[in-house]
């Protein structure tokens, strides 16, 4: 083992054939060849995999909208553990030198994301692009102003077994913005401060001084005295549960209300509301971008926010149309509308022949009979096929994220917009200074 990490040492970072060695043979084994699809099948077709994979993570990231009497069932065994001092301390305006330690916290080399930097930049360059991270940081963390193309990330899925062949082998490895983990480094650098008080000391990951590797021990031992037991009570029953991406299929809502309850300040609850709910992301292929997830809802409330552009045969700006919709805080629901808006515009406009180019892959999916749709949508879902059915030739295709920026900032301006709906004559120049002035409601 010495020796190979001595070699590793002498070798790892030179132009050698050990170091191509490596690499060929960590890309062959990340490389997805072929997937099962819900059937069982083997797929092995490029498109057919990007679909099994947009089509699982489109029914994990789903929301199962649930009741409010079922969280209040759940908050009602919540007791509130934040103290007033925790909270003043929380409340606390942000400042340059946390944004400092925030950087320093994090490793150097760390996977680029969409962004293609690592942090090693933003430490050797600080004296540089500090001013400048710290001014766009401090603005997120003190005014909860965030544009939602900051929180872009990609997917990379790692496989956790050795020739996977299922989307649940494979593990997501998210890879955010730099400048958007600094912002969020520096959240739960004050959050660690009073993480022991709130976390049962049974909970042995994801705490520095705790190992997982604990509860192997503590089964073991459990497991032990069960067998071995031959006086008192004998009878005895062990339950093994799955937990696999329980994260990730906690809801929104239940998450902030949780944090309500345990006392934490309004401001620091819209923050993490923020993170949560402003992000998209896509996933990389081998290499290749594909399947954008994107939700328009607004981070200060209910509210969502649709944008629909225009374009002749010749791809020339027509006209762009965005409308708020109060009361909706379903990610599904806001890119149905979405779609909705778009096939009325086109019946408006009186077009025999509609091509709508979307970047939410999971309802694309749907609505193209490729993949199950959430049920809690079922009444906007059937006025899409509806409204769909009414243009005589209408087609519903996935573009990606970055082709699709100008709808993406029609629908982000909805959502604050002081009046119901705003009709465009013209795209906005690019987000210069004056227009990232102007999203500050965001």
């Amino acid at each position: 083992m010495q020796r190979a990490k001595q070699h590793w040492y002498k070798e790892g970072d030179r132009n050698s054939n050990f170091f191509h060695a490596f690499a060929t043979a960590r890309r062959e084994t990340n490389t997805i060849s072929s997937l099962k699809d819900a059937n069982g099948v083997l797929q092995t077709d490029k498109d057919r995999i990007e679909s099994i994979i947009g089509s699982h993570y489109a029914d994990i990231f789903s929301s199962s909208m649930p009741s409010q009497d079922n969280i209040d069932k759940v908050l009602s065994r919540v007791r509130t553990k934040v103290t007033d001092e925790m909270a003043t301390a929380l409340s606390q305006p942000f400042t340059a030198d946390e944004i400092k330690r925030a950087l320093k916290h994090m490793h150097p080399f760390k996977s680029p994301g969409p962004d293609g930097m690592s942090p090693v930049f933003f430490q050797k360059f600080w004296h540089i692009v500090g001013n400048d991270v710290s001014r766009f940081a401090l603005h997120f963390l003190n005014h909860n102003a965030l544009l939602p193309l900051y929180n872009y990330t990609h997917i990379v899925l790692i496989p956790k077994v050795r020739r996977p062949d299922q989307v649940s082998q494979f593990r997501p490895i998210n890879l955010c913005n730099v400048i958007y983990k600094i912002a969020s480094k520096a959240l739960a650098v004050r959050l660690r401060n009073i993480l022991r008080t709130l976390i049962s000391e049974s909970q042995s990951a994801f705490f520095p001084g705790r190992l997982i590797t604990d509860n192997i021990l503590v089964a073991y031992e459990i497991h032990h005295s069960m067998n071995t037991r031959k006086h008192g009570i004998t009878d005895h029953m062990s339950v093994k549960l799955d937990m696999s991406k329980a994260f990730d299929r906690v809801d929104w809502v239940f998450v902030l209300q949780v944090l309500s309850k345990l006392g934490f300040p309004s401001h620091f609850v819209s923050l993490i509301r923020t993170c949560i709910s402003s992000s998209s992301f896509s996933f990389l292929l081998n290499g290749s971008q594909f399947c954008f997830f994107d939700g328009a809802i607004s981070t200060s409330g209910s509210c969502a926010g649709t944008g629909v552009v225009v374009y002749d045969a010749a791809g020339k700006f027509v006209q762009g149309h965005s409308k708020k919709f109060p009361g909706i805080s379903n990610a599904e629901v806001a890119e149905l509308l979405a779609l909705r808006e778009a096939l009325w515009v086109g019946r408006q406009l009186n077009l025999s022949l509609v091509e709508i180019f979307g970047d939410a892959a999971a309802i694309i999916l749907a609505i193209n009979g490729e993949s199950h749709f959430p049920i809690s949508c079922a009444a906007i879902y059937d006025e899409v096929l509806a409204a769909k059915a009414q243009v005589s030739l209408a087609s519903i295709s996935w573009i990606r994220r970055h082709n699709n920026s100008v709808a993406h900032f029609f629908a982000s301006f909805a959502k604050n917009m002081p009046f119901d709906s705003y009709d465009w004559d013209h795209i906005p120049p690019p987000l210069s200074q004056s227009l990232l002035d102007d999203f500050q409601y965001l």
